[in-house]
């Protein structure tokens, strides 16, 4: 039990006995070890129940209630805002909105669709810009975007400062760690909804449905039955009922494998071939379909493009400005045609009809369109460095969002489509005197904070800890 209540209120401690380097990192200190034992359990439980509540309640009170809080060692704390971090509250307000969507897309059905789709329906939630504020898809690609430039922008830094062979030496880290990082922390989450949510309650709602998901027969079928959905989420092809989101990181993980393999082949050639060649397998990878790896791609090249920007020669004034109003409107344009609607007939609805004679290949419609968007988003962002825009991402809030992104990702699904969230908005529209829309905001308001909760506790309890155990696995077998 004591051990638990370790882990629980110290979640970044390693798995193994610690280190020397390591002795500083324990939350209770060398007094606390010296306790009498009914003292140092009771202090295993005060940390413990301070790390069940959100980080950003627990902090600012234990800050100054708590004698023992060292603000180095809280595990919720947000890194400083640097050159690049925007792009991770852009990735936090992107994931908001995918649980802002499977939030309310059930109950609504047509903010998927755009303005008079189907005829007869018309509502704001059906207009551009504000359909953008819903739009899910959209946010998916932003994701591949920013991964991609994520991943590539550590390998292309060192390449443009002369360092490509150890560019080239961190890869099979990379390579190694990447599905540890990626697929471990869906793990508890989907042990979680079958056997406590599905098996033991019964509880969880089918995708689009208002009926439950049918539990197993035994607790050995179940347990099959959450291998062969884990399966599923690495394959990515066939997502699991309990978790039908995580159809991405299938796309995630191929789309790692080849800013990787890009970033090793063409680790010795200047700065400009590299480019070309990226962008050759951007457009390759896009004309055949595969629009996911197309997006991670396109992040690699606008990395690329800011690491090399500094040696650039400067610019007229007449010409930076305008650059500028340039940049401004594919901002504007991005914001636009990524709230193309999802279904129906996207391209004859409002605001979208003067852009549906452009042929999108192989590319579905609107993930040509989301994609299109998702590259002209982060490029306009990176082309106002230090500007307005970049500073709001880069608010505390918003970089919160950043940080639980990925859990917030995970959990929304399992915290919307419950009984308690989900059977109380159905029950509700049953009632007298309540509409859909007064339903469903009781159950948003519920929901909502309910997954930043969740998230918040995978991040520090889950998320963070797969980082470590993948870092200490590299380090350990010498990769």
């Amino acid at each position: 039990m004591e051990r638990f209540l370790h882990f629980v209120s110290n979640p970044l401690q390693p798995y193994s006995a610690l280190t020397h380097e390591e002795d500083g990192d324990d939350i209770l200190g060398e007094e606390a070890e010296k306790l009498p034992p009914t003292a140092r359990r009771g202090a295993l439980v005060r940390n413990a129940l301070w790390s069940l509540l959100p980080s950003f309640v627990s902090r600012p009170i234990r800050r100054h209630t708590d004698p023992n809080y060292r603000e180095e060692e809280d595990d919720g704390a947000i890194p400083d805002p640097n050159s690049t971090s925007y792009l991770n509250g852009l990735r936090g307000i992107a994931s908001l909105i995918v649980a802002c969507q499977h939030n309310t897309n059930q109950y609504f059905p047509a903010n998927h669709r755009g303005w008079g789709d189907p005829p007869g329906h018309y509502h704001i939630t059906q207009l551009p810009f504000v359909r953008t504020l819903l739009a899910g898809s959209f946010s998916v690609t932003v994701f591949f975007v920013v991964s991609g430039f994520a991943l590539s922008y550590g390998p292309l830094k060192k390449m443009h400062q002369g360092r490509a062979d150890d560019a080239i030496g961190n890869i099979p880290s990379s390579l190694f760690r990447r599905p540890l990082r990626l697929f471990l922390p869906v793990v508890p989450v989907l042990v979680f909804t079958n056997f406590v949510l599905i098996h033991w309650f019964n509880a969880f709602y089918a995708m689009n449905s208002e009926n439950l998901l049918p539990p197993q027969t035994t607790l050995w079928d179940e347990l099959c039955q959450t291998w062969r959905d884990f399966v599923a989420v690495l394959i990515g092809a066939f997502p699991p009922a309990a978790m039908p989101q995580v159809w991405t990181l299938g796309a995630e993980y191929q789309g790692s494998l080849v800013i990787f393999l890009c970033c090793l082949a063409f680790s010795r050639v200047s700065p400009a071939a590299r480019m070309a060649f990226v962008t050759a397998v951007f457009c390759w990878q896009w004309h055949v379909g595969y629009w996911q790896t197309g997006l991670f791609l396109a992040g690699m090249v606008l990395a690329d493009l800011r690491l090399l920007r500094p040696g650039l020669p400067s610019l007229r004034r007449g010409t930076k400005m305008a650059l500028a109003a340039a940049n401004w409107f594919v901002l504007f344009m991005a914001l636009w045609l990524g709230g193309w609607p999802i279904y129906g007939e996207g391209g004859s609805t409002l605001g979208f009809t003067y852009f549906d004679w452009i042929p999108t290949g192989n590319v579905p419609q609107n993930r040509f369109w989301h994609g299109v968007s998702a590259i002209a988003l982060v490029s306009s962002l990176e082309n106002m460095a230090g500007g307005r825009l970049q500073s709001w991402l880069n608010a505390g809030w918003v970089l919160y969002l950043g940080e639980i992104s990925y859990g917030l990702y995970l959990v929304h699904w399992m915290m919307a489509m419950n009984s308690l969230i989900k059977g109380t908005v159905l029950r509700l529209r049953l009632g007298p005197g309540w509409s859909d829309l007064t339903a469903w905001m009781v159950g948003f308001a519920v929901s909502m904070p309910l997954c930043i909760w969740a998230a918040d506790l995978h991040w520090r309890l889950v998320d963070k800890r797969s980082v470590k155990l993948a870092r200490r696995l590299s380090d350990f077998f010498g990769i």
